[in-house]
């Protein structure tokens, strides 16, 4: 199953091993994120180190760990330019258009638990548990 994971899913994953973590890994889901979810973590990287008490080093070293377990393709975001403007259009919140910009042109949901982005009716959003619950109805 293809899914757009927004960047609080990532975030989740450094911050405690558990569910979302599981999920993360699960080979079944092919993941992609925007380039911007590396500016994006290095702008709460503070956030994460005082809530997590570990340092900047071990949480670069995870992220790049769990990108490279979980098999996450980051795509360029001059890749979906051209799907920027209809995302702005539906995204409930414009920090997030990129995510929509990114569903729409791999035609697939977004992973996420802010539960705001469900406030259009174009892309699918599932919840971590919603994903878990899917993932468990095919097995």
């Amino acid at each position: 199953m293809k899914l757009v994971v927004d960047a609080n899913i990532l975030i989740a994953t450094l911050i405690r091993e558990g569910f979302t973590r599981e999920l993360i890994l699960n080979e079944r889901l092919s993941l992609y994120v925007p380039e911007t979810i590396i500016t994006e973590f290095l702008e709460h990287i503070q956030e994460i180190e005082s809530k997590t008490r570990v340092s900047y080093k071990i949480l670069k070293e995870k992220a790049k760990e769990i990108l490279h377990l979980a098999n996450i393709k980051i795509i360029n975001e001059e890749d979906i330019i051209k799907e920027m403007s209809e995302a702005c259009k539906i995204s409930p919140d414009p920090d997030d258009a990129i995510y929509f910009a990114l569903a729409i042109k791999l035609n697939c949901p977004i992973w996420s638990n802010d539960k705001k982005l469900k406030q259009q009716d174009i892309v699918k959003i599932y919840s971590t548990h919603e994903l878990f619950e899917l993932l468990e109805s095919i097995q």
